[in-house]
C-alpha cells in the first residue's frame, strides 16, 4: 500500500491504483440532493488513470473487517479524469425513497469521523480513507489531485474537481440585531460582520452560498412583510460559518 496524507491509501497496480478518493462530505445538511431525494453524506472518487473503470460491483465499507458491507450498483463507468460522488443512507431496501434509491449505500457516515474502504474483490482494500469530524456544509478534500495534502473546504464540489476555498478556521457568525419575532409592522435588521468578509443572504429559505443568494455590502435589511432571512459569511482562507437566520412571522 502507498500511504497518502489526509488518511488515504491506494493499492499498487490494477484499477484500484487508478482510482482515488478525492473528497468526503458527511454533514451535507441542505446542499446536494442524493438519489433518494435526501441530503445524504457522500464520498467522491476520481479516475486518475488512462482507462475506463466501472464502479458497479465494487464493495464499499466503513469496517476494515467487513469489506463487503455494501456492493455498488448504478454508478456506471468512470472515464479517465472523471469524478463521481457515491451517496450514503436511505437505500431502496430500507424504505420508499424513489426509483433511484437503490444506488444509495446502505450505511451512514459518522459526523465524529471515521474510515472508508473501497475493494474490487471484497478480500482486500484497494482504497482507504480516514476522515476527521465533520464541519457542517463543508467537505474534507484533496488540495490537489496529485498531492498528499487534505484540508476542509467551504465549497463542496461533488462530481467535480475540488475548489480552492481551503482553510482550517471558520468565520464567526454575523451579529444580527433582531432574531425571530412576530411581524406586526415594518422594521429594520442590522447584521454586523468583520472587514474582509462577504455577507451573502437569501429570502427564499435556501442556504446562502457564493453562487446562491445575494450579497449585502452593509448588512442592513428593511423587513416589510413576512420574511425568512438567512445569512452566511465568506472570506478568503476561512471556512464559511453555519448560516444565521431570522424568522419573521405574521
Amino acid at each position: 500500500m502507498i500511504a497518502l496524507a489526509g488518511g488515504s491509501t491506494a493499492a499498487m497496480g490494477g484499477a484500484g491504483h487508478s482510482l482515488k478518493f478525492t473528497e468526503v462530505c458527511v454533514a451535507n445538511i441542505d446542499q446536494t440532493i442524493d438519489f433518494s431525494h435526501n441530503y445524504g453524506s457522500w464520498v467522491e472518487v476520481c479516475n486518475n488513470g488512462e482507462a475506463d473503470v466501472s464502479l458497479d460491483g465494487w464493495y464499499i465499507s466503513d469496517d476494515a473487517t467487513n469489506l463487503t458491507k455494501h456492493r455498488l450498483s448504478g454508478y456506471g463507468v468512470l472515464k479517465p479524469g472523471e469524478y463521481r460522488a457515491i451517496f450514503f443512507d436511505h437505500n431502496a431496501a430500507d424504505g420508499v425513497f424513489g426509483p433511484d434509491a437503490s444506488r444509495q449505500v446502505r450505511f451512514k457516515l459518522s459526523r465524529k469521523g471515521g474510515s472508508l474502504f473501497l475493494s474490487q474483490d471484497g478480500t482486500s482494500a484497494d482504497l482507504s480513507l480516514s476522515y476527521p469530524p465533520s464541519i457542517p456544509r463543508c467537505s474534507y478534500a484533496r488540495v490537489h489531485l496529485q498531492a498528499n495534502e487534505w484540508q476542509h473546504q467551504g465549497l463542496p464540489t461533488p462530481g467535480e474537481a475540488n475548489a480552492s476555498l481551503f482553510a482550517s478556521e471558520q468565520l464567526p457568525p454575523p451579529e444580527v440585531s433582531c432574531d425571530t419575532r412576530l411581524f406586526t409592522e415594518a422594521f429594520d435588521v442590522r447584521a454586523d460582520f468583520p472587514a474582509g468578509a462577504t455577507l451573502r443572504y437569501t429570502l427564499d429559505g435556501s442556504t446562502p452560498t457564493l453562487t446562491n443568494g445575494q450579497t449585502s455590502t452593509d448588512g442592513r435589511f428593511h423587513i416589510s412583510a413576512t420574511t425568512v432571512l438567512r445569512l452566511r459569511l465568506f472570506a478568503p482562507e476561512r471556512l464559511p460559518k453555519r448560516h444565521r437566520h431570522a424568522h419573521v412571522y405574521i
